[in-house]
């Protein structure tokens, strides 16, 4: 059995759903915050128009047992874009064309036959842009309601986009908190990633900055702030898995944004976890082409999950792009000192 994928989906193994969810299949739609569920013999299936909204909802599965990411790897339910999962790997389906429309299966089960949501119909027409290009051509004229109108360029004609979750800000009180923590602790984060050596003073003023964060985030609005800051102090109090944790919650609320992205994918390579750190780097090149210093990031990546060869390759687009910066210069020079036997290849980084 297979089920249609369009735009952004989250996607369960229907053995967990029964597993976990109260009423089974039924507590799947009863949870469906649109009228896109679709359930077949292996899969259960909700589509969405805006990966946050994606996110959020599989957040909620995974409050109510369901595994989500665990090591960079969906286990029970994931996100899943038409063409690739999103932002981690999922060994556990298949993605491919059939029946006529994009659509994913459980790996080495029969995709016959395909299942839609009721409301489905083929005709309607669903863009499938990059976030450069759809920020290209389309222009934000309002919301009604759960819709977001905007402006087709090319067309000069109203299209819509469905959201079940608003962009919103922090709340005023906690945004004024959230705002003293980082002023506090601004100047002992480690933006390089190499913690700095702090006296007992500052490292007491970080601890009650970090204090204060954690004290923040049960908030619902706007968390990914909270989070990643959290774990910028924490790095720059020498705690490694800490901040791993904290840059993670960032990302999951908020999965599109390239520093959120960048700092996580480094967290990942002080722990040594290279092949994590390089889907993560991989994504944000995908989304960010023209970014030397992203470029420069995967082939680091690359090195400490050795891959060796296209490390040089990543370094080499890097340094094309930006032939003078002498941190993409040094990388260089050390992926070649790894590959010609002359330095030991790093494990982790820092």
């Amino acid at each position: 059995m297979a089920v249609l994928l369009e735009a952004w989906n989250v996607v369960a193994r229907r053995t967990a759903v029964e597993d976990r969810l109260e009423g089974d299949v039924d507590g799947w739609f009863r949870l469906a915050p649109n009228q896109t569920a679709c359930v077949g013999p292996h899969l259960c299936r909700i589509g969405f128009m805006h990966g946050r909204d994606a996110t959020e909802f599989l957040r909620q599965l995974e409050a109510l047992g369901l595994r989500g990411e665990e090591g960079g790897t969906y286990r029970e339910v994931a996100i899943l874009s038409p063409t690739e999962p999103w932002q981690h790997t999922c060994p556990w389906i298949e993605l491919g064309h059939y029946a006529g429309v994009q659509a994913a299966w459980l790996r080495g089960a029969n995709p016959e036959p395909l299942v839609v949501p009721f409301s489905y119909r083929p005709e309607a027409r669903i863009f499938d842009l990059g976030a450069e290009e759809a920020a290209e051509r389309f222009e934000f004229l309002r919301r009604e309601g759960n819709i977001e109108v905007y402006r087709d360029r090319q067309t000069d004609q109203e299209v819509y986009r469905g959201r079940t979750t608003e962009d919103a800000a922090l709340p005023e009180d906690v945004g004024q908190r959230f705002l003293r923590a980082v002023e506090s602790i601004e100047p002992l984060l480690a933006w390089d990633g190499i913690p700095k050596r702090l006296g007992l003073l500052e490292r007491r003023r970080l601890r009650k900055g970090i204090a204060a964060l954690e004290g923040l985030t049960g908030t619902t609005r706007g968390a990914w702030r909270i989070w990643f800051y959290l774990g910028m102090a924490r790095r720059s109090a020498r705690d490694a898995q800490g901040a791993y944790e904290a840059f993670r919650e960032a990302y999951h609320d908020n999965a599109e944004h390239s520093d959120v992205v960048r700092e996580y994918s480094g967290q990942c390579l002080a722990l040594g976890r290279g092949e994590e750190a390089v889907a993560l780097a991989r994504r944000n090149c995908e989304r960010n082409p023209n970014d030397a210093s992203l470029r420069s990031n995967l082939a680091l990546a690359l090195m400490i999950a050795d891959d060796m060869p296209e490390a040089k390759q990543q370094v080499d687009r890097a340094r094309a792009m930006e032939p003078d910066d002498p941190i993409t210069a040094a990388l260089a020079r050390m992926i070649d000192d790894v590959l010609a036997g002359r330095t030991r290849r790093p494990e982790k980084y820092p």
